[in-house]
């Protein structure tokens, strides 16, 4: 492994200074360094800075140092690209990220040297059609939200799969997410928990005003398409959302349409822990019986 880039969260306590040990210690074992512009202005390295497409483009890998936040953003960029992600956790949740920086520096010798294995995980993409033009077009590892406004009345969303019409849910909006966006915004609005390595698409209705909607398993190789039937009397706000990032107002009558993109993101996996242990750890599932003794 020949080249590095680094992204990271700097608003997470202590970035300067890991991100720099990193920096050092790769640069101390001839392996060349890239970052983005604002890390490279906050380290005083300029000759390590480069846009975006040049940053993923020309590594073996990419280090994203900070949360899961930082780890989805990463794979935005790299995914498209085949370029394999390392998630370092610098403090929070972190369900995506699996080292911690506490043991970086034990990983990453046998990374650099080969020694590990790839995991890939689907990745959405996503257009946004007003009258039959496509405004906007994005990928997400996550997930492709529509929602309402804080004091928008409820939407009707009328929604396909293959051409096939399947229902008009009333509600306060709709998830597609993929097996990896499972544990989080869908796994709130009552979606199922999905293990990373499957091949399908969740769609779950937000706050549906109706029994009768239940979030929906289908094939990954299947297209979903959502569109607000007509405006309902009173206040619309609508926005589509791409991994809780991303924003683009939507209209009433506007197509959102998702499908599996063509690339998959490119995990770093060293065997550990596994997707069952991080459930277990991260949603403390057994926690009581384990302190009970029963």
């Amino acid at each position: 492994m020949n080249s590095v880039a680094i992204i990271a969260a700097w608003h997470k306590a202590h970035t300067a200074a890991i991100t720099r040990s990193v920096v050092e210690w790769l640069e101390q074992r001839q392996v060349s360094v890239a970052l983005g512009r604002e890390s490279a202005k906050r380290l005083s390295r300029p000759e390590l800075a480069r846009d975006d497409p040049d940053l993923i483009g020309g590594a073996d890998l990419v280090l994203a140092l900070g949360g899961d936040g930082t780890l989805l953003g990463t794979a935005r960029l790299a995914a498209p690209r085949g370029v394999p992600i390392l998630g370092i956790n610098l403090g929070g949740f972190g369900f995506l990220t699996t080292v911690g920086q506490d043991e970086m520096f034990q990983v990453l010798p046998a990374i650099l040297a080969g020694d590990y294995q790839v995991e890939e995980r689907i990745m959405l993409a996503a257009e946004l059609l007003r009258r039959s033009q496509v405004l906007e077009s994005f990928v997400a590892l996550n997930d492709v939200v529509i929602s309402k406004g804080a004091f928008s009345r409820l939407v009707r969303l009328h929604t396909s799969v293959n051409g096939e019409y399947l229902g008009t849910f009333p509600g306060d909006g709709m998830i597609v997410s993929t097996p990896t966006g499972s544990t989080a915004y869908s796994l709130s609005a009552g979606g199922p928990v999905i293990n990373p390595a499957t091949q399908v698409m969740v769609i779950t209705p937000i706050c549906p005003h109706t029994l009768s909607a239940r979030p929906l398993i289908v094939s990954a190789d299947e297209e979903v398409e959502i569109s607000v039937t007509s405006e309902p009397s009173g206040r619309l706000e609508l926005v589509v959302t791409v991994d809780g990032q991303l924003g683009y107002d939507m209209q009433p009558r506007d197509l959102l349409r998702v499908r599996r993109a063509d690339f998959s993101a490119k995990f770093v996996s060293l065997g550990r822990p596994s997707f069952y242990l991080r459930l277990r750890t991260k949603l403390r599932w057994g926690e009581r019986r384990a302190r009970s003794g029963g």
